[in-house]
């Protein structure tokens, strides 16, 4: 499973469609009177949407880095997976990948409250305007959605800290993260 990961880190493309080909499989499952084309369309404007801001990111902690899109994609693997490098160049390369993390993170706690304030307003929304089926359901789908978005915002903060800790604190001469 982790050699696909790296394979799908490695071709953005191949994550796009299959992200597109699952979104609209699930639309239609749910809403089973539309067309596929009127499904595909509004998915795969919303995919490359989320496909810039996937880029963006992956750019600028490939700066940071100073790595090639393999070598990025190896990276960020052994860090999900808490491996500390051997090799020198890949501990400085994992260090700044780690400090470009830290850096991006660091309003995650504000970001999890809006996530918490906005989820509220919906379901107040949908409680006043839908029957109680539909309430109680985005009521638990934002229970279970917040709960697992909280778990990973501290998961991988525990992950990021524990790979400081691991590479040590020595000094990297590459400018600060942006």
């Amino acid at each position: 499973m982790r050699a696909v990961n790296v394979w799908l880190a490695e071709h953005v493309w191949a994550q796009v469609l299959l992200t597109v080909a699952l979104s609209t499989t699930v639309i239609m499952v749910i809403s089973p009177g539309r067309s596929p084309l009127e499904v595909l369309l509004p998915v795969a404007t919303a995919s490359l949407g989320g496909l810039g801001i996937f880029l963006a990111r992956r750019r600028k902690e490939q700066r940071a880095a100073r790595t090639s899109t393999r070598e990025w994609a190896s990276l960020d693997d052994r860090l999900r997976h808490g491996e500390v490098p051997q090799e020198a160049d890949e501990r400085a390369s994992m260090r700044r990948l780690v400090q470009q993390r830290a850096h991006t993170t660091r309003h995650r706690r504000l970001a999890l409250a809006f996530l918490y304030v906005l989820f509220l307003g919906i379901t107040v929304l949908v409680g006043a305007s839908s029957g109680i089926r539909q309430s109680l359901a985005f009521g638990l789908f934002s229970l279970v959605f917040l709960t697992w978005a909280t778990w990973q915002s501290l998961r991988q903060r525990r992950v990021l800290q524990e790979m400081t800790r691991a590479l040590g604190a020595a000094p990297d001469p590459g400018p600060a993260p942006h």
